[in-house]
C-alpha cells in the first residue's frame, strides 16, 4: 500500500500521481502511458494506492498550471505492508489437494514398483550366472 499526503507550501495547485517506472519513462518519451492512482488538484491532498504486483512505482508530484510558478511541495509518502491482502499465495481447494497427493503417490508407487522388479530380475540373473561356473 502507498500512501501519500501533500501541502503546496508555495505555488500553484499540485496532484499526486502514482505510476510504474515504466510507465514513467514512456510518459518522458512523450508516448502513451497509464496513471494508476491519482489525486484532484489542490493545495492539499492524500492518495492511496493498493499495490497489486511487486514492481518499481513511483509517486509523481505534478504541477497544474505549466506556465505559472513553480510549486513547493510537503510530501510524506508512506508504504505499508498488508499481509492479508497483498501477495498473498492461494492454496488449492481440499478436492484438488486429495488428487494431486493421489496421483502423485500412485506415479511413486508404479516407479518404485518397475524399479524393484528391474533390480529383482538383475539380483535373479547374477544367482543363476554365478552358480554356473562354480567348480
Amino acid at each position: 500500500m502507498v500512501e501519500c499526503e501533500f501541502k503546496v507550501e508555495q505555488g500553484p495547485n499540485v496532484r499526486a500521481l502514482v505510476m510504474t517506472a515504466d510507465d514513467v519513462d514512456r510518459m518522458r518519451a512523450n508516448k502513451s502511458y497509464r496513471i494508476l492512482a491519482g489525486s484532484a488538484g489542490a493545495q492539499q491532498g492524500t492518495l492511496t494506492y493498493r499495490v497489486i504486483r511487486p514492481g518499481d512505482y513511483m509517486v509523481l508530484i505534478d504541477s497544474l498550471d505549466n506556465s505559472g510558478p513553480v510549486s513547493r511541495v510537503h510530501i510524506s509518502i508512506a508504504l505499508a505492508y498488508d499481509e492479508q491482502s497483498s501477495f498473498t499465495p492461494l492454496t488449492l481447494p481440499p478436492a484438488q489437494r486429495t488428487r494431486i497427493v493421489g496421483a502423485s503417490l500412485a506415479a511413486f508407487s508404479l516407479m518404485a514398483g518397475l524399479t524393484g522388479r528391474r533390480i529383482l530380475k538383475a539380483v535373479r540373473r547374477r544367482e543363476t550366472s554365478s552358480t554356473d561356473f562354480t567348480v
